[in-house]
């Protein structure tokens, strides 16, 4: 059976799950006796397949890389899995991304395991709120502080995106997994108090849907190129889901948007605390089905989705077993 804690891996207890794609878990670990905080800089990371039991433990972030985001300036530290660089034709290639907001700089750090000595790289962008306040206001009043980094992250056609609403500004944060550089696009109109989900759409482009927040209307978008370099949002339609409940966007993975609804007495905001007869159905992007998926306790907002076939029908998505793998074996396979 499948094993999502990774509890095989060594001293399991100091490990906490951090992301989940392509059949692989990420997991950073703190020091024995220390306690958890998503907003420590993690320089420990493994990463699994919970359906073989495998892990591969990286080598840990290099001093000097670590130093360009310090933790009395950061607010903000997200790891998470990013495709390989490259075409992988073994499926066992993987890159992590490390990505800590500091008050005046974004500070990305890579590990490919496709690269040859799988070493760390840094990448840096100063003045990222500039982003958001748009190319027309290259020094903004927006404070990094009032700018709180996103709990969702959305990825499709090669970019990982976040949703900011700060100031009226509603902006999209793009970062190309290609170059590694960071853009923004506006989010369509009444979107300040919406919730968002990306996914690919045909022709390589990104699609959006657009819930007013808890409400029961759906609208979708599809993000289009003027051809003169511009972007702009091309309305595709709206839903109207069943009334008398709250709605949240989940997520999307293995081609479903996955959206929870509540009943107007049992919503809470705590992903942690329980609810009231909670709902979570699956709406498929191909032929707009909407369908029951399963009963929840709790709110899924900020969950890890996992989209796969059982391991039957799943090839290993890394390279060394821990059952069979020796010490040197475990440190290569992050080298």
């Amino acid at each position: 059976a499948a094993d999502f804690s990774c509890s095989f891996l060594p001293s399991a207890e100091r490990w906490h799950v951090r992301d989940l794609r392509d059949g692989r878990v990420l997991l950073s670990g703190v020091p024995e006796g220390s306690k958890f905080c998503c907003r420590d800089l993690a320089r420990d990371l493994a990463v699994c397949d919970p359906l073989y039991r495998r892990y591969t433990l990286l080598p840990a972030i290099p001093d000097d890389l670590a130093a360009l985001a310090q933790q009395s300036d950061m607010g903000h530290f997200e790891p998470f899995l990013a495709p390989p660089a490259a075409e992988d034709e073994e499926g066992i290639s993987f890159r992590v991304i490390c990505l800590a907001r500091c008050t005046a700089r974004l500070v990305l750090l890579i590990f490919s395991s496709g690269s040859g000595d799988g070493q760390w790289r840094a990448v840096t962008l100063d003045n990222w709120v500039s982003l958001l306040a748009g190319l027309d206001n290259p020094a903004p009043v927006i404070k990094p502080e009032s700018s709180l980094w996103p709990r969702m992250r959305h990825y499709a056609h090669g970019y990982f995106c976040w949703a900011f609403y700060p100031a009226n500004k509603n902006k999209l944060i793009m970062l190309d997994t290609r170059s590694m550089d960071f853009s923004a696009v506006n989010l369509p109109p009444r979107t300040r108090n919406t919730q968002v989900a990306i996914l690919e759409a045909g022709e390589g482009r990104l699609g959006l849907f657009i819930n007013e927040y808890l409400t029961p209307e759906l609208r979708y978008a599809v993000l289009q190129n003027d051809g003169g370099g511009a972007n702009q949002w091309l309305s595709q339609g709206r839903f109207s889901l069943p009334v008398n409940y709250r709605y949240m966007l989940v997520g999307v993975a293995g081609g479903y948007l996955l959206i929870q609804w509540i009943p107007e007495p049992g919503y809470c905001r705590d992903p942690s605390a329980e609810v009231i007869d909670s709902e979570v159905l699956t709406l498929d992007l191909r032929t707009l089905q909407l369908e029951w998926f399963l009963t929840s306790q709790f709110s899924n907002i900020g969950s890890h989705l996992f989209a796969g076939f059982p391991p039957s029908l799943s090839p290993p998505s890394l390279q060394h077993d821990v059952t069979n793998a020796s010490n040197s074996d475990i440190d290569a396979a992050g080298r």
